[in-house]
């Protein structure tokens, strides 16, 4: 399967459906499946992997194992700051887009611009409070560095 593995969708493991593009996340892991976030690129994980091995199933709902990496890492190094919620938008709403899905047709194309530029001002605010907790301007290419140090970090985690 040209080094790939194969995205599994909720329904064929019997986890939730995917909400709305937008709406609270539910912990269906669709967002996991299908592409890989700034966090598993951070510790490593190979652009070829569709399927993201961080994610883990609990209570029927797939949650982002970086959080234990993360804990693990914070435990060894308690004057750093946590940033794996930030990054990955927790508490923004469902970010996995999938035209088409019937879970996301309902939406019309200035619905889909308007959750977007909510996401961008959730993401930028999200940015600025990291930036302040590493002591580095937010537009600053010294912050994405200050990320993936970090993020690496974890990877010994794994």
């Amino acid at each position: 399967m040209n080094g790939k593995t194969k995205s599994i969708l909720p329904s064929e493991v019997g986890i939730l459906p995917k909400p709305v593009y937008g709406e609270a996340c539910n912990g269906c892991g669709v967002c996991c499946r299908t592409n890989l976030c700034l966090v598993a690129l951070g510790v490593g994980i190979s652009r070829k992997i569709t399927n993201c091995p961080l994610q883990k199933i609990e209570g029927g709902r797939v949650r982002c194992g970086a959080f234990d990496l993360e804990a693990a890492f914070l435990k060894d190094n308690p004057h750093k700051h946590p940033i794996v919620g930030d990054l990955l938008g927790s508490g923004g709403g469902c970010d996995c887009l999938i035209l088409g899905s019937k879970e996301d047709s309902i939406l019309s194309v200035a619905d889909i611009m308007e959750r977007q530029f909510s996401k961008r001002v959730f993401a930028y605010e999200a940015r600025k409070k990291l930036a302040q907790q590493f002591g580095i301007h937010h537009e600053s290419d010294a912050l994405n560095d200050a990320f993936f140090r970090q993020l690496k970090s974890y990877a010994k985690y794994r």
